[in-house]
This record gives structure tokens, sequence and C-alpha cells, in this order.
């Protein structure tokens, strides 16, 4: 995005529940060891609904999901950062879709807990494939419960000493 799109911008990272096709948004200028200069990058996250929907299609080339994807990556992000640019967005600059093929589960452990806990290794395992995938709203919140379960459970062995 051109510089100073972010600076009506009161978060540098949102989960968004409501949205059909973004479940997470980040300004990368805001992580540690960003290198200023190219503008202002963001990075959006789709929804596990949106990526399969346009990967099951048979119909469409790989380079045309990637700009099937763009097109509604960015008309979302539009929509969700206009309040704070008086109802219009800028473009964004460039525009770069990946697809990470591990990152959304098809299939969770079911488990009844919400993290791994092995006491005698001091070792928590976490993440949102641990319990059945309707257990939870979005795979965010399922990863973020499973994280802060497997954060106490491991701080709970260092306050017993």
């Amino acid at each position: 995005y051109p510089d100073g799109f972010s600076n009506p911008i009161k978060f540098d990272a949102v989960s968004i529940p409501g949205s059909r096709m973004v479940q997470f948004l980040v300004r990368e200028d805001s992580k540690p060891g960003s290198i200023p200069g190219y503008g202002e990058m963001w990075t959006a996250i789709t929804t596990s609904q949106l990526a399969s929907t346009i990967l099951e299609r048979r119909d469409i080339s790989d380079d045309e999901k990637r700009h099937a994807v763009a097109a509604a990556v960015v008309e979302e992000v539009g929509q969700l950062v206009a309040p704070y640019h008086d109802g219009d967005a800028p473009e964004p600059i460039h525009i770069d879709v990946k697809r990470w093929g591990a990152a959304f589960c098809s299939q969770g452990l079911n488990l009844k807990e919400n993290s791994i806990f092995l006491a005698p290794w001091r070792l928590s395992i976490c993440g949102d494939f641990i319990r059945d995938l309707s257990a939870h709203s979005n795979p965010l919140e399922a990863a973020a419960i499973s994280g802060l379960e497997a954060g106490e459970r491991t701080a709970s062995l260092w306050a017993q000493g």
C-alpha cells in the first residue's frame, strides 16, 4: 500500500471472525526486524472456507485461482479498512499470493483437550488441529485457545518448582 496507508488505522493486527474471506490481517511493519522503504506491507490470511472453495475449482488454472484469491482479498481488505480512510481505501501497490498447502488441516486429532501436555518431557503441543475442527468457531480461535491452554500447562510446571 502507499506510504501513510496505516496512519489512520488503529491496529497492527486483527482477527476477523465475521469475514468469510479473511480471518487475520497484520501490518508487516509492526513486526520486529521489518525493513522499511517498500511502501506499507500488510498480510491477509484467508479463511479455510475461501481457500477450499477456490482450490476445489477444476474449471480454472492455478494462475486464475491466484487472481481470484487476490481479487477477493483486496476487495475484502478494502471494505475492512475503508472506514479508516473516509470510506475509500487506496488500492495496493503490489499483490502477492502464496499458497501454503499444509496451512489448513482437513481433520483434527479429535481430542477432548485443546492442547497436548507431555509432563515427563516438559512439552506442550498446541494448534488448531488438536480438537475436532467443529469445536471452535474458526481456526484462529482454536489455535489461540490451544496456545493459552498449552502455556498454562507449561507455566504450571515452573510454578511447582
